[in-house]
């Protein structure tokens, strides 16, 4: 493989009818869900590929959307979907990968799982590039699959960051726009504030994507904007965002930078902005 942690189009290409390997299609739109992204996948996807809904593969008990389930429930989902400790996982989604890839490839790295990347420019830049893609189901039968760790040492709760504002024991970092950052765009989830939790950081996942071509920015790139906003990787940090899905992008990041410790707040916004008791700033 290219990398432990990205994978781009031309390795892909080369490498998709390997058996050993597994591709995901982790993509979601706020505006639709993990339905409208599979009824695209549907359409078309790169070979082989399966689709990994973070919406079906979550605590479906919890009124907070696709929340981290539990290990043995990830296992007996991802097991469901013909994967096994073994294989190698790419995961690509229609965000150029700052979006739901991320957030499956941090479920995975949080189970346990290390062998799993991320494809650099997603489905958008694959199809750029005449790539492949069909509309053929892909058969997969079910295997056995028992995640290696506990995910929770990964998850930050809302009485974490609430502690979190009187002690400073971690940074928190928002991956939404600076615009819903500051209280100046209505959120796109009905019911909730506009503004921040006190003492975080914004940087927008954006900011990580090189726009001119899709693809995430240089190791170097990435550790000038993370220092600009005076972070360093031996801080402990907290990512945050809408939903729990971009937040993961900030995790991605900071793991290829060096940090493979970053947890994340898996209510973020959703949570912290409908509790009219918790503090918020502009």
């Amino acid at each position: 493989m290219e990398s432990n942690m990205l994978v781009n189009t031309n390795w892909l290409s080369k490498n998709y009818n390997d058996n050993n390997l597994i591709i995901l299609d982790a993509s979601y739109y706020v505006d639709g869900g993990t339905i409208k992204a599979k009824k695209l996948y549907e359409a078309n996807h790169i070979p082989n590929a399966i689709f990994f809904d973070i919406d079906k593969i979550a605590d479906l008990e919890s009124n907070l959307p696709h929340t981290m389930p539990s290990k043995s429930f990830f296992s007996n989902k991802v097991g469901e979907l013909g994967i096994s400790k073994d294989n190698n996982i790419i995961i690509y989604d229609s965000a150029n990968g700052v979006s739901a890839a991320s957030r499956a490839w941090w479920m995975f790295k949080a189970f346990g799982h290390n062998n799993v990347s991320i494809l650099d420019g997603g489905i958008v830049k694959w199809k750029s590039e005449n790539l492949p893609v069909n509309d053929l189901p892909v058969i997969y039968r079910k295997k056995k699959y028992k995640s290696s760790q506990d995910a929770n040492k990964f998850i930050a709760t809302k009485e974490d960051i609430l502690n979190n504002i009187g002690n400073s024991k971690f940074k928190v970092l928002d991956a939404r726009s600076p615009g819903r950052f500051y209280g100046k765009e209505v959120e796109p989830r009905p019911n909730l504030r506009s503004g921040h939790i006190p003492k975080s950081i914004n940087v927008h996942y954006s900011e990580l994507i090189d726009k001119k071509i899709g693809i995430f920015k240089s190791e170097t790139e990435i550790k000038n904007i993370f220092k600009e906003k005076n972070l360093n990787i031996s801080d402990e940090i907290i990512a945050s965002c809408g939903s729990g899905v971009t937040a993961c992008a900030l995790a991605f990041c900071l793991y290829l930078i060096g940090k493979n410790n970053t947890y994340i707040y898996d209510g973020s916004w959703v949570e912290w902005g409908s509790d009219e008791k918790l503090p918020i700033e502009k």
